[in-house]
Order: structure tokens, then C-alpha cells, then sequence
């Protein structure tokens, strides 16, 4: 028994450790200084050494809430296939095509294609489309846009 207990708290330790490093990374806040730090207390979210959603957000009883919401019976999964079109970095490379085209990337990134101009809703700006490279890889959309839409935060 004390060995396997042994082992447990190795493995805990190890985990609690990994994680630690890892959300040192600046993709996951890291620590900052210097001008991009000058530039975050300038801001007027900033408040008390750390961004602050304003207004407040009400977290009282959202969990309960929201799990109340997700068993009142909805549809969640599409009721038909989704078809599935294979996209080459090439093919965004070229210009966008007349007329109206959407392209969903996944989660809230939808590429929209509108008379020949590209706007793309929440984009990864980025190289890499993760906070650890090794996962997820680069991005093949930088560097070909007319215009973006944001609505949450991204990696930087």
C-alpha cells in the first residue's frame, strides 16, 4: 500500500508540476514586463494587477442555470450530414471569389467570402492555432484577409 501511495503522489506531483509550466506560457498569461505590461495597466479593464470583465459578470447560480437549460430536451446535433469539402492552403491563398461563400473552420472561426472580399470571424492570429504547437500545428489563413470580426479573445 505504501508504495502504490508512493507512486500516486509522484504522479500528482508530476501533473500538478506540468501544469504549472504550462500555463507559465504567454498563451496562457505567463508573466509580462515591460512595455506590453505598461500597456495592460493602461488599460481601463485592468484593475487590482489582473483584466476584469465590465461589466461584472453574475455567476450565481449560472451553473445550475445552464445545466438546467441543456436537459430541456433540444436538438444539439444536426438532423442531417454535414458535408465535408476538403480545403487546401492553396485554395485560400488565391483570391476570393465573386458571390457569397462561408467556410466554418471550427468552434466561432468562420471564414465568410463576400464579392471577392474575405472576412473572417474570430480568427487565430497567430502561427500557431494552439498554445502548445505540438497539438495543433500553424495557421494557413495569416496574411490573407480584408477584414476581421472578434467577439472573444484569442491567442496572441
Amino acid at each position: 500500500m505504501k508504495k502504490f501511495a508512493k507512486i500516486l503522489f509522484g504522479t500528482v506531483a508530476l501533473f500538478v508540476l506540468a501544469g504549472y509550466g504550462i500555463f507559465q506560457l504567454p498563451a496562457f498569461g505567463g508573466r509580462f514586463a515591460g512595455e506590453r505590461l505598461e500597456r495592460m495597466r493602461r488599460s481601463p479593464e485592468f484593475i487590482d494587477g489582473r483584466f476584469q470583465n465590465t461589466p461584472p459578470q453574475k455567476t450565481d447560480n449560472a451553473f445550475w442555470q445552464t445545466l438546467r437549460l441543456y436537459r430541456q430536451g433540444q436538438i444539439r446535433e444536426p438532423q442531417f450530414e454535414i458535408p465535408v469539402i476538403p480545403l487546401s492552403s492553396e485554395a485560400l491563398r488565391a483570391p476570393a471569389a465573386p458571390g457569397l461563400r462561408a467556410i466554418w473552420f471550427g468552434h466561432s472561426s468562420v471564414l465568410v467570402e463576400i464579392e471577392g472580399l474575405r472576412l473572417m470571424t474570430d480568427p487565430v492570429l497567430s502561427e500557431v492555432v494552439s498554445p502548445l504547437p505540438i497539438v495543433l500545428g500553424t495557421c494557413v489563413l495569416c496574411g490573407i484577409l480584408a477584414a476581421l470580426s472578434f467577439s472573444a479573445g484569442r491567442y496572441p
